[in-house]
């Protein structure tokens, strides 16, 4: 009989991200939200990685940080964590890290180019798109979702929203506030339970992150096919 060392076996168990989680989205697509003031990007086998990929990268390669100044408010800025280039609009960003501003293109590897976006002037949180290269745990979108609401995230039909839903009637807002993900829509939101979904309500707060897939329903009614389904799920690091 062949014996396994228990704690090898206990060191290849998948462990949960603390900051991020996958957001599915019917007629958008998967999404990554990274939830924090300072989110780093590497290579998916490296530790406390935020937005992980498994592309050519160093274990920590990039840190997204949130900053506040004095006259312009919040300011997403890029900061080199590693001695591979990071390449914003085509120039080499200094240690010091660079300022991010609306429709920059970021190289971080022979393998990855991403674009920064900030399509809703009423809150800080980013939203990040792979432009070449492999996806972040299965989603070519990513947000960089800023704390509190201020941060909120928007799911709508126009070009102002972080998830564009085309012909969605009615928004859906998402907020961070550390320990929690909460949830507000005009159109009424209703949990899957085990069979049934749950009755709507206005607002909803989800556990952050995730411990187990979340299915949720906009616009959900008697009889009625929902507007939307949304999923959270946790995302999970090999270790």
């Amino acid at each position: 009989m062949i014996e396994l060392d228990s704690a090898t076996l206990s060191l290849r168990q998948p462990t949960v991200s603390t900051h991020s989680a996958l957001l599915g989205v019917d007629e958008a697509g998967q999404h990554l939200l990274a939830c924090g003031n300072e989110l780093v990007l590497g290579h998916a086998r490296g530790r406390d990685i935020d937005l992980p990929f498994l592309a050519n990268l160093p274990p920590r390669h990039a840190c997204f940080q949130l900053r506040q100044s004095f006259l312009g408010g919040a300011e997403w800025h890029i900061v080199p964590l590693s001695d591979e280039p990071v390449l914003r609009n085509g120039r080499a960003v200094e240690r010091r890290g660079a300022q991010l501003r609306d429709h920059d293109h970021l190289e971080l590897a022979t393998n990855l180019e991403l674009s920064f976006h900030l399509p809703d002037p009423s809150t800080s949180s980013a939203l990040l798109i792979v432009r070449r290269g492999p996806d972040c745990a299965g989603a070519n979108r990513l947000l960089l979702v800023a704390p509190g609401p201020g941060g909120r995230v928007r799911v709508g039909a126009t070009p102002q929203r972080h998830v564009r839903v085309p012909n969605l009637r009615g928004d859906c807002a998402l907020a961070w506030n550390g320990e929690e993900l909460e949830l507000a829509s005009e159109l009424g939101i209703a949990l899957r339970g085990a069979e049934r979904l749950q009755e709507a309500r206005a607002q909803c707060a989800l556990p952050f992150p995730p411990r187990a897939r979340t299915d949720l329903a906009l616009g959900a009614s008697a009889g009625a096919q929902p507007a939307l389904w949304l999923t959270l799920e946790p995302l999970l690091h090999d270790e």
